[in-house]
């Protein structure tokens, strides 16, 4: 590495322990809190399944047959969500 690139990076490392030392504790603990969230956000939406089209099929299906009148509130729902 060259000379002038050497100092540009001593530059820079100076200039992250300066703006590092100025930072408040209190602020740079819930930045690091927030990165763990999420990190831990990303953790958990590795462990659900996307939408799956068939199982919701089928667990409407087994709500209209479970009771007489389950298919007019289901339509309802519906006519209700298409005017919003």
């Amino acid at each position: 590495m060259n000379d002038k690139k050497k100092q540009a990076i001593e530059i820079l490392k100076n200039a992250l322990r300066t703006t590092k030392a100025q930072i408040d504790p209190n602020v740079l603990k819930k930045a690091q809190e927030a990165v763990v969230q999420k990190q831990q956000k990303q953790e958990n939406a590795k462990n659900t399944e996307p939408y799956d089209k068939k199982n919701a099929a089928e667990a409407i299906a087994l709500f209209l047959n479970d009771s007489p009148d389950a298919k007019d509130k289901f339509l309802a729902l519906l006519k209700n969500e298409k005017k919003n």
